[in-house]
C-alpha cells in the first residue's frame, strides 16, 4: 500500500483510485491542498481533492475508502454534500485579545503541530467583534 507521501501526482491520485474502487472511474481533476506551515519547514498535505465525473462516482469511493489505510493516516473521503452540512464551528478556531505583534509563525506553532493541519490563518488588522464573524 502507499504512503500518502507517494500520492504527490494527479496520475499517483488516478492510479491509486483506479485500483481502490474501480477502473473506470472519471477522474477530472486533482487538487493538493497544503496545510499553513513555518517558514523553513517542509509542506504538509492537508487534503486532496478529486472532482469526478457524477455523484454516483463520488459516493462509490466513499463506500470504498471507508476504514481504509494510507500508510499512517485514515482516508476520510466527503461528498460536498458533507460539507455543506457541516458547521463553521467544527473546524474553526476563533480566538480573540491576539496581540497585535502576533504573527502566523506564532499561531501555527501553538496549534499546529499539536492539533492537525491548519489550512488557513487570518489575523485581521483591526477590531472585528467576534459575533460578527460568526454571523458571516
Amino acid at each position: 500500500m502507499p504512503s500518502h507521501c507517494e500520492l504527490q501526482t494527479t496520475a499517483d491520485v488516478t492510479e491509486y483510485l483506479h485500483k481502490k474502487v474501480h477502473r473506470d472511474l472519471d477522474v477530472q481533476k486533482v487538487d493538493f491542498i497544503n496545510s499553513v506551515v513555518l517558514p523553513g519547514e517542509a509542506d504538509r498535505l492537508a487534503y486532496i481533492k478529486v472532482t469526478l465525473g457524477s455523484k454516483r462516482q463520488a459516493y462509490m469511493i466513499k463506500s470504498a475508502l471507508r476504514k481504509e489505510w494510507l500508510g499512517d493516516c485514515l482516508v476520510k473521503v466527503k461528498a460536498t454534500e458533507d460539507i455543506q452540512r457541516e458547521h463553521f464551528n467544527n473546524r474553526t478556531i476563533l480566538v480573540r485579545e491576539i496581540p497585535r505583534f502576533l504573527r502566523i509563525e506564532h499561531v501555527l506553532s501553538l496549534f499546529g503541530a499539536s492539533y492537525g493541519a491548519v489550512t488557513n490563518v487570518e489575523l485581521p488588522t483591526e477590531h472585528i467583534p467576534i459575533k460578527e464573524l460568526i454571523e458571516e
